[in-house]
This record gives structure tokens, sequence and C-alpha cells, in this order.
């Protein structure tokens, strides 16, 4: 993962837009041990503060969609929307746990 992850944004957008990813890549309502770790790899590579990580693996964990609508609103006037769909795959992916159905 490149150095420039998220660069150029504030920590708010990095922040909402990793627990973005971690709230729609976990809604089997288990976050993996592969997941928490890409998460953290996400987090370390884009510079955040502990307090922010905290607030990604929380959002990995709850099971409402509470935390995607927070982090959503952050995101909906930043360019980040646009590359959200491309980590989705990649974070869906960690786990090789994919599944055709919805849930």
């Amino acid at each position: 993962m490149s150095a420039e992850f998220l660069s150029g944004h504030s920590p708010a957008e990095k922040t909402a837009y990793i627990a973005a990813i971690a709230s729609i890549a976990t809604t089997d309502n288990v976050a993996s041990e592969n997941e928490i770790n890409y998460l953290l790899d996400l987090v370390d590579v884009a510079g955040l503060e502990d307090v922010d990580k905290d607030k990604i693996i929380a959002a990995a964990k709850d099971t409402s969609t509470d935390s995607l609508k927070r982090s959503l609103d952050v995101l909906k006037t930043s360019d980040l929307r646009f590359s959200m769909v491309a980590d989705l795959i990649a974070f869906a992916q960690a786990d090789s746990n994919l599944a055709a159905e919805g849930k």
C-alpha cells in the first residue's frame, strides 16, 4: 500500500473513509483477525492517531448502521467517495469469505 494513501485529505475524512469500509465489509457481523489487521494497516499508512484507530475498530464491530451513516455523512462531499469501491473489494477479499447472496 502506498504512503500516498488518502494523502491530501483531513484526518476526519480519512477516519470516515476507513470506518465506512469497515462497516460495509463486516456486514456479516464478524470482524475476522485478517479484516482487523487489514484495517490496522490502512490506519497506519493513512497516518491516523490511536483515537481514530479506535473509532475504526469500533465501526468494524458495530452491528447497527449508525457508524456507517456517520461516516457516509462525512464522505458525501469528499472526493474519497469515488475510490471507496475498489477498497471495499480488496477488504472483502481479506478474509477469503465472499458470499454471493445478501443478508
